[in-house]
């Protein structure tokens, strides 16, 4: 608003003051104002001494008013008057237009100018909406002549339709057919209403539109039109295009819903963290502001013990400064922190949370106003922990022994075996009784069948890694071939076994391996196809290679693996053919200590299915 004439000094308006927001002040030749009325005084915030004999370009031009001396000349010397609306921007009431007159009088004597401003700022503020809804919105005007049966529309009418004028002749058949099926009824209805009990009507409708085939949103006015007698003559009303309205309706409820669904979602999703979480938020200095419900259960404060205080109120003596100064540095630098911390509640148990803090940044200053935590109690998960740590420290130490009783079992049993062994050779050397023959080599056959049977448990016990090995590049299928099948055909022989062999004409590659434990595993597997077969069934070695694998099978006609049990032949001590088992007994671990040698070699050792054999297994290396 104007400063008010008794706000500025002013004596109330004089004889010469005209009414309302009328600004007025007269100019004499020189361009010096003589007399100005109390409402341009409360305009300019002068007193009436103050513009009296001054300039008016000097009064106006800080006010951002730009009514010049050159103005005020021409319209003294042409006698012609001047006007013209300037845009005002007052420091509390805001933006205002004031049109500004100067004029003379018609007296040839009289030289002065007269200056009249009026504040027209709702008369522009009417003007440009009207401009901009003329611009923007669609209105047409229509009439249908009851008695002539003639429909009239204003080119607008045309255009919503999407029709040309010279193309299209409207009446009531063609109209209707431009609206949806749904939407014909309640026009032909609202007509019929008009004519009948003469009500005015204003219905929204849908159209489709002929030149673009899109569905145009409309609102039609229609009110009836009397002769002199009063009887109903005409319908008349407007037409306009609504479909930036009902568009921005749409996004309005899609808005609405969204927002609803979205509140509902937060709604549910606090529910869940606070059945889940410890939830707190702090201010940019570490005062807590908020905490949820868990918080307060899990710590054991009440809520007005833990608002304004800081987390120091929960502190325990686990961590050391250094942690938190760590954990406050990368928070403070805007990055999140995540880390395990133990607190302490109020009655002095402690407890371990996994917490994740976030520094959340005002948008507009880029700086840190809150920190928000939030916590999941993992008490209960770090005793199992210390539980499952302990435990694994007793299992490591009971590894620890037991390789030391391996060690030691290995040297105190195998030493009287090889005793055993190499005493029972001599004796078969120099005995000369065929019978202390036999009863030393019956003892030698047993110590070696025990020292072998102690040589597998050994190896199942023992715990060698790869780099412990003595492993190089061996030419393995040659290796095979000339250093393990003549031992082979001996064994199949005397078990009067059928032993098939198939090798490839020539074979260089080379595998990384210990051949030692490779032979061993190798002879684990042959024996077993010794054991379940019977004399006079055969037993096929086949060796081969492929463009990526080196590979050994040994395959047999025994009684096959039950498919049931297929899952056990490499559990160690397992017997997986009790009738087999029972005539030629055995432990159980040839199978499961081959597969271990092999694997810690690189390789694999498989049961796989070959056309007309009961068992097959497969020995593979990676060609290198």
């Amino acid at each position: 608003m104007h400063p008010t004439p008794s706000e500025t000094g002013v004596s109330p308006y004089t004889f010469h003051d005209l009414p309302g927001q009328l600004y007025f002040l007269s100019v004499n030749d020189s361009g010096c104002v003589v007399d100005a009325n109390g409402a341009f005084l409360a305009f300019v915030g002068k007193k009436r001494q103050d513009v009296l004999e001054q300039p008016v370009e000097s009064i106006v031009s800080d006010l951002g008013i730009y009514i010049t001396q050159d103005i005020i000349q021409q319209v003294r010397e042409t006698r012609q008057p001047w006007g013209e609306a300037q845009e005002y921007h007052h420091p509390s009431s805001g933006k205002h237009f004031i049109e500004w007159r100067c004029y003379t009088t018609v007296r040839q004597t009289d030289n002065r100018v007269y200056v009249v401003g009026v504040d027209v700022s709702h008369h522009q503020f009417v003007k440009d909406q009207l401009a901009e809804t003329t611009s923007v919105g669609r209105v047409g005007y229509w009439r249908f002549d009851l008695n002539h049966e003639k429909l009239f529309w204003s080119d607008e009418i045309y255009a919503i339709h999407g029709v040309s004028k010279d193309d299209f002749v409207p009446s009531v058949e063609t109209a209707i057919e431009f609206y949806l099926p749904a939407d014909r009824e309640i026009i032909s209805a609202a007509v019929v209403d008009c004519i009948e009990n003469h009500k005015a009507y204003t219905i929204h409708l849908r159209i489709m539109q002929q030149s673009t085939g899109r569905t145009i949103y409309v609102e039609t006015k229609g009110r009836p039109e009397f002769d002199v007698e009063g009887r109903i003559e005409a319908i008349s009303g407007t037409f306009r295009d609504r479909s930036d309205i009902v568009l921005v309706q749409n996004e309005h409820e899609v808005m609405v819903k969204s927002l609803q669904e979205a509140r509902h979602l937060s709604e549910h999703l606090h529910h869940t963290l606070d059945e889940h979480a410890l939830v707190s938020i702090t201010d940019a200095t570490g005062v807590i502001i908020y905490a949820n419900t868990k918080f307060t259960e899990v710590s054991g404060y009440k809520l007005d013990e833990l608002l304004g205080n800081k987390h120091n109120i929960i502190k325990s003596d686990k961590h050391d400064a250094a942690f938190y100064k760590d954990l406050w540095r990368t928070i403070a630098s805007g990055e999140t922190w995540q880390g395990e911390i133990c607190n302490r509640k109020k009655d002095g148990e402690l407890y371990w949370v996994r917490s994740t803090i976030v520094p959340f940044k005002n948008t507009y200053t880029d700086k840190i106003e809150q920190y928000v935590a939030v916590r999941t109690e993992i008490t209960e998960a770090k005793k199992l922990q210390a539980e499952l740590d302990a435990a694994l420290k007793m299992a490591e130490e009971g590894n620890l022994a037991k390789s030391r009783f391996i060690a030691n079992m290995s040297h105190e049993l195998r030493t009287p075996l090889n005793h055993i062994i190499g005493f029972s050779d001599l004796l078969m050397s120099l005995a000369d009784d065929k019978q202390a023959q036999e009863f030393a080599s019956y003892i030698r056959n047993s110590g070696q069948e025990l020292f072998e049977k102690l040589q597998s448990v050994l190896e199942l016990s023992a715990n060698i890694a790869p780099d412990n090995l003595n492993q190089s590049n061996v030419q393995l299928l040659k290796h095979i071939e000339e250093d393990l099948f003549p031992g082979f055909r001996s064994s199949a022989s005397k078990a009067g076994r059928i032993l098939e062999e198939e090798v490839p004409n020539q074979s260089a590659t080379e595998i990384y391996l210990c051949t030692d434990e490779i032979d061993r595993a190798i002879k684990y597997v042959f024996e077993n196809a010794v054991r379940y077969t019977r004399s006079g069934e055969k037993i096929l070695l086949r060796l081969s290679e492929t463009d990526t694998k080196v590979q050994i099978d040994l395959a047999d006609e025994g009684p096959g693996i039950p498919e049931e049990k297929q899952n056990l032949i490499f559990t160690p001590f397992a017997l997986v053919n009790e009738d087999y088992s029972a005539a030629t007994p055995g432990m159980g671990v040839g199978l499961p200590v081959a597969k271990r040698l092999i694997e810690r070699n690189g390789g694999t050792l498989e049961l796989i299915e070959m056309p007309g054999k009961s068992t097959c297994f497969r020995i593979s290396f990676n060609r290198s």
